[in-house]
């Protein structure tokens, strides 16, 4: 390192802009004087926040009798090393808190919040866990773990060993723990990225100034400016990305100037965005040439594209009853609570003069009332200006009343109001409708095009925030009138900018109609909701309310943004492959055979469409180019003609709208599932009316420990997995569950066959659910293997629920008729949740219901169906291929059911469920990496497994492929894996056995993330005479395994993933992965995707595995080609 002290801040700062640690340099060596206290208002008001807040942590320690000890300050002139030195080893003294401890470690230094002593149950010795204090207030942030990670590390020097745990003490006043191990490899490779930079004094300086999250905050934000002011910047073009701005500047676009004479195209920059920007660049440049006259615009000319340059047609007819809207908000309230303290309205009075309403709140009470204040005004002025219809600027009005509503007559008002189109956004609008020479559409930038001019001597929403906080310290009136005359202007402004957006609309166009939904709220089940959350937070009655609206959460965000998307630019669809765009109409097809219905045909662009999104007959949502939507049937998709098919019956006409841009559709209709967890609500809530709450469906609730009769139950308390002991105590369950987790290669689905089959000769009724057919299906099949192992199959009656003509199990009778449910002739009866919430099943419930991929079932769907049963065993492990919840739900709703029971667990303790703790299948250094990453040290590999073996070793290996500009398809990682396929093709391996063999081609697995690169894989194994290779995406190999396994990461950098880091670098898509190999894993991707930042916490821990992966592979002391 260099001897440079960087402090964990100044790294932070680097991650977010690696230009801010140049300017530091240069700051601390003289060469760049900046002006004293160049730091924003607003940031002034974080750090006093922050400061605040840590010493309210302080201060709770204290009052709870902890023995704090506070390290003496650094005296004036004393350098941070004397002062350290001075200080010493506070790790040795004999208390429980250190508060503002210096450290300096490996040319970092740096000021620890709090150093917690924590006692380690396992040996008896106490060690001390870093605890920092932030603003936060619900999850950490990269930066944050960061200056963790240098004081566990630092710990780590002081004490020998570093401490396991690191916590944050958010706003919010909770604490959050992370593993330290999680994260170290992410820190420590990024540090070794900064001491290549500060090892090369040059490369230091040649960072350049890039617009980013951290400039409003930042000290040298006005030196950049400058910078980019006096070289004719990219960054002020309005509506530019940063990676649009880096592909321009890489073809040799580097200023304005440039841009606006660009004609020849831009490598990996679609024409039609290039030419919006020359046009946005050329407004803009004219707009310089005359500062003082209004700046010049066009109007966007309506084109394929379903959104841009159709802004006008998103204009509702104005109405004299019409509210322009705007939000005062301060984010920094309190480190617990935001605050909308004002709200602006501005509207025609009873005379029909406009007036402007002012409403205030100082408290979250106040905020309550206001919020509701606020949907009655709206309710009641639309039943008098039925076309009326409330205005405001972005997103951030409407969003931040949804967000605010806690009572649920309110939220049904709201929603009822929102969705007959109440809300417009005139961001959307003008966006869309015109283009405008300034260097943003943000409202107060068009004011001089509308000829608006304030009266406020605010500046900016910022400003309105630093006031209202001189106003909290300070309570004078005038500071009020100064926040209101402001917002007054952003109201006025909002008009000022619709009236002139009426002037330009074309006159013969017609004006946009209030939309309204055809999805219909159940009223019933919000009541239910309401008394449900008359119970406290936290207990299984009030889980029980958010779980009731599980599903409609579900589809309402799925939907809602895959509509906004569906309306959106049809050139930003076409790296989507869940997207169709830009479709045309070739030809209506008549019903052919048992064809009821005919066939709209469309083609289509070339795009990245991926089928496995489109198979025949999936539901896909469409938007026409006026924006209408309707749903279909996919009937086929060509991708070779660039054609699909889509049924067109009467509802579809009905729409009156044909589809230029589709996507699939999720049916989220939970039918039964939602009938009975309304049921299970109100025998909750009204017991001597309803009957009394199941005591399993409750118990999975409140995540219990398992419940055995009376004796009964694992010895001595402890779960185990032996299977003899299982049988012991599986009959015995007394209306609970108990989880059992598997990781790969452990046998979970041998195990839970094997349980089933002794709990059927126990004379019990057992059932079948899973996420999906194929998961039953494979169970069933699995079980009746034990029968007939056992000679026994004429003891096993199976029923199949269902609803398709699809038989595929032999040994099972099939039916779709409910009096079949309850008869006493079935022992194994099959089916989804659908099934096992059916009030038959209510009725005559299954003994034991066995819930296979239970990590995979929501706890929605599992508590419906435990309605259908006396016990369960829930079968599966989140960790690796997880439930995907696409809505964010409150309080844990949208959890599977076993992350509902792990908690903050990564694995379930022993005293509340079966850890399945040996694999059969990975070699002991493969294991190594899988238990210590994924499932905290506790998975092992059976000893007949260390046998396996290949000619080049075991264990973990990189190859680094070189490459740029890849995306979902690499020829070069390609040809590594053929490479080093025919290399080992062959050779011998041994397997756990013993048994000596060549490895053949099925012998290998290569799994890679896209559909893309497995069509490329495909093709470069078969040119190169290796067919038979298994190849596919990650979910075509659960439960599968092989000798050598390959996992081509594919994309060459971060900013080439199409996805986002949570898809390529998921930790359960990598666990899956390397953990189908038994003797090589093999780890195929580039350098610059193992430097990736990330953006957010798990992004942190997911590239973090990733990097451990090669120092694991590192260690093993090969290296890969």
């Amino acid at each position: 390192m260099s001897d440079r002290l960087l402090t964990p801040s100044k790294i932070t700062s680097w991650l977010g802009c690696a230009h801010s640690l140049s300017l530091s340099n240069e700051v601390s060596t003289g060469t760049l004087v900046l002006r004293p206290n160049t730091l924003s208002d607003l940031a002034e008001v974080l750090v006093e926040k922050g400061a605040q807040h840590e010493r309210a942590c302080l201060e709770d320690y204290e009052s709870m009798g902890r023995h704090v000890y506070q390290v003496p300050g650094r005296n004036a002139n004393e350098s941070f090393e004397n002062w350290v030195r001075r200080v010493g080893n506070p790790l040795e003294l004999d208390v429980d808190v250190i508060y503002q401890m210096p450290m300096i470690y490996d040319g970092i230094r740096g000021i620890a919040d709090f150093l917690v002593r924590v006692e380690n149950p396992e040996d008896g010795c106490a060690h001390f866990e870093p605890v920092d204090a932030k603003l936060s207030r619900t999850k950490a942030k990269p930066g944050h773990v960061l200056q963790l990670c240098f004081y566990a590390e630092a710990i780590g020097a002081l004490l020998g060993r570093p401490p396991k745990r690191m916590h944050l003490w958010l706003g919010s006043g909770t604490t959050q723990a992370l593993l330290v191990e999680e994260f170290l490899p992410y820190w420590r490779r990024l540090r070794v990225q900064l001491e290549d930079l500060l090892s090369d004094d040059v490369a230091a300086t040649m960072t350049r100034p890039q617009l980013c999250d951290t400039c409003e905050y930042c000290e040298y934000y006005t030196h950049c400016e400058a910078q980019w002011r006096a070289e004719d910047s990219l960054t002020f073009v309005a509506n530019s990305r940063q990676e649009e701005r880096e592909r321009l500047e890489a073809a040799g676009v580097r200023t304005m100037v440039e841009l606006s004479t660009r004609r020849e195209p831009v490598p990996r920059l679609r024409d039609e965005k290039l030419e919006r920007l020359v046009r946005q660049a050329t407004l803009q440049l004219g707009a310089r040439e005359e500062p003082d006259a209004p700046p010049p615009f066009e109007l966007i000319v309506p084109s394929e594209d379903p959104h841009y340059g159709r802004g006008f047609e998103q204009m509702p007819e104005p109405d004299d009853g019409d509210v322009f809207f705007d939000f005062e908000g301060d984010p920094f309230w309190t480190p617990q609570h935001e605050l909308m303290f004002l709200a602006g309205l501005y509207y025609r009075d009873e005379a029909g003069e406009w007036c402007y309403d002012e409403r205030w709140a100082h408290s979250l009470h106040d905020q309550q009332l206001m919020i509701r204040g606020l949907v009655e005004f709206f309710r009641d002025r639309r039943e008098r200006w039925p076309k009326m219809h409330v205005y405001h600027y972005n997103h951030t009005e409407r969003s931040t009343m949804e967000r605010l509503m806690n009572d649920a007559d309110d939220a049904n008002l709201f929603a009822s109001l929102d969705e007959t189109g109440l809300f417009v956004d005139l961001f959307v609008v003008a966006r869309n409708a015109v283009r405008v020479g300034t260097e943003s559409y943000g409202l107060k930038h068009l004011e001089h095009l509308v000829d608006f001019h304030r009266v406020a001597g605010i500046e900016q929403g910022a400003g309105a925030v630093v006031e209202y906080e001189h106003w909290l310290k300070s309570p004078r009136d005038e500071i009020l009138a100064d926040i209101a005359r402001y917002n007054r202007d952003d109201v006025a402004s909002t008009l000022a900018l619709r009236d002139w957006l009426v002037k330009q609309r074309p006159s013969t166009m017609p004006w946009r109609d209030a939309f309204v939904t055809n999805e219909q709220y159940e009223f019933d089940t919000d009541v239910l909701v309401e008394a449900l959350h008359e119970f406290d937070v936290g207990t299984p009655e009030y889980l029980l309310g958010d779980l009731l609206n599980y599903w409609r959460r579900e589809r309402t965000a799925d939907m809602t943004p895959r509509f906004a998307t569906l309306d959106g630019d049809a050139v930003e669809l076409f790296d989507q492959p869940e997207y169709l765009a830009g479709l045309e109409v070739v030809r209506m097809e008549e019903p052919q055979g048992r064809e009821r219905n005919k066939a709209l045909v469309l083609t289509y662009p070339e795009q990245a469409v991926d089928p496995k999104f489109f198979p025949a007959n999936q539901k896909v949502a469409f938007s026409s180019v006026d924006q209408r939507h309707g749903l279909a049937s996919l009937r086929r998709l060509d991708v070779e003609h660039r054609e699909v098919s889509v049924v067109w019956g009467a509802f579809q006409d009905e729409v009156g709208a044909t589809p230029r841009n589709l996507t699939f559709y999720e049916d989220f209709a939970p039918g039964s599932k939602l009938a009975a967890l309304k049921d299970l609500a109100r025998q909750v809530l009204d017991p001597v009316t309803h009957g009394e709450a199941s005591r399993l469906s409750m118990a999975l609730l409140d995540a219990e420990r398992p419940r055995f009769r009376h004796g009964a139950g694992p010895r001595g308390g402890v779960f185990h997995d032996d299977l003899a002991q299982i049988y012991e105590w599986v009959g015995e369950l007394d209306e609970s569950f108990v989880a059992f987790q598997g990781p790969p290669g452990t046998g979970k689905t041998y195990s839970g066959s094997h349980v089933i089959y002794r709990l059927i000769k126990s004379g019990l009724r057992v059932g079948v659910v899973s996420t999906g057919n194929l998961a039953i299906d494979h169970l069933m099949s699995a079980t009746h293997r034990v029968f007939v192992e056992h000679d026994d199959a004429a003891s096993l009656h199976a029923l199949r629920w269902r609803s398709t003509n699809d038989v595929s199990l032999d040994f099972a009778t099939y039916t779709n008729k409910a009096d079949a449910l309850s008869s006493d002739t079935y022992n194994l009866i099959g089916g989804t949740a659908w099934l096992w919430s059916r009030g038959e099943l209510r009725q005559r419930p299954v003994d034991v219901l066995v819930v296979d991929e239970a990590g995979q079932l929501s706890l929605a769907d599992a508590v419906a169906a435990s309605s259908g049963a006396r016990n369960m065993l829930l079968l599966g492990d989140p960790l690796q291929l997880s439930q995907v919840a696409k809505a964010v739900h409150p309080n844990g709703a949208g959890a599977s059911v076993l992350e509902h029971l792990l908690g903050e667990h990564a694995t379930i303790p022993s005293n509340e469920g079966v850890f399945m703790s040996e694999t059969r299948r990975m070699h002991p250094s493969i294991c190594r990496f899988i238990s210590n990453q994924i499932y905290e040290g506790r998975l092992t590999s059976h000893p007949s497994c260390e046998q396996q073996t290949t000619v080049v070793g075991t264990g973990l290996r990189w190859l680094e492929a070189h490459h740029e500009g890849r995306s979902t398809e690499s020829p070069e990682e390609a040809v590594l894996v053929v490479d080093q396929v025919r290399a080992l093709l062959g050779t011998p391996w041994t397997n756990q056995e013993g048994v000596v063999g060549a490895l053949r081609p099925q012998d290998f697995m290569v799994v890679a993330p896209y559909n893309d690169q497995v069509r490329v894989l495909r093709d470069a194994l078969e040119a190169g005479g290796l067919r038979g290779v298994q190849v596919g995406t990650v979910d075509k190999f659960q439960g599968r395994e092989a000798p050598v396994v390959f996992f081509t990461m594919t994309t060459s950098s971060a900013v080439d993933m199409p996805r986002g880091p949570e898809f390529l670098f998921s930790r359960n898509r990598l666990n899956v992965a390397v953990s189908r190999a038994r003797c090589l894993a093999w780890l195929v991707c580039t350098e610059a995707l193992l430097n990736s930042r990330a953006n957010d916490l798990e992004g942190m821990r997911l590239i973090s595995t990733l990097c451990a992966f090669v120092e694991y592979a590192n260690e093993s002391g090969v290296a890969g080609t």
